[in-house]
């Protein structure tokens, strides 16, 4: 029943990621996110539609203490790209690696178009790998799927931000 209900809520967020993309629904963004949130919880242990998704964490890269060390533009200087994946205007794929400690990152870069007012909301995420197989297991997850791979670094700048945030994720959210 877990992995049934594990697969309807992916389902679902898959359905509201193509409307997003497609259309101009990035209004449906919280209920989108929510939804991989709760795929996630009901997986448990690791466990889920899409195989493991616990990933050791970058200690020693200091965007570990330091997230926000990514938010200003030039956070572009800080990685070197290893490989190009994905390369369309609105989304992205690369292995990059930190030139300060060598730490590689998954990265993904996300946009939704605001056709209404301009304002696109981005969304990057970086998820640390250690081995080939992290990437070539990463590189076959959508979108959506991503979301439940942890720990993962982000940098969202949602609709009506006047600056983008930079936090850790590092385990689905629990419920009070």
């Amino acid at each position: 029943m877990t992995r049934v209900l594990s697969w309807l809520l992916y389902g679902l967020g898959h359905v509201l990621s193509m409307a997003m993309t497609r259309w101009d629904w990035s209004w449906l963004y919280p209920h989108y996110n929510r939804l991989m949130k709760l795929s996630s919880k009901v997986q448990g242990e690791g466990k889920g539609p899409w195989g493991p998704k616990a990933l050791r964490p970058p200690k020693q890269c200091d965007l570990w203490d330091h997230p926000e060390r990514i938010v200003p533009r030039s956070w572009l200087e800080r990685f070197e790209l290893v490989e190009m994946f994905e390369d369309t205007s609105h989304w992205w794929r690369k292995l990059l690696k930190c030139r300060t400690c060598g730490q590689l990152y998954f990265h993904e870069f996300y946009e939704i178009v605001d056709w209404k007012d301009g304002d696109d909301p981005q969304y990057w995420t970086f998820v640390p790998v250690y081995t080939d197989g992290d990437v070539e297991r990463l590189k076959k997850l959508d979108h959506a799927q991503l979301l439940g791979v942890f720990p993962q670094l982000r940098r969202d700048y949602p609709k009506g931000a006047s600056a983008p945030k930079a936090f850790w994720i590092t385990e689905p959210p629990r419920e009070a």
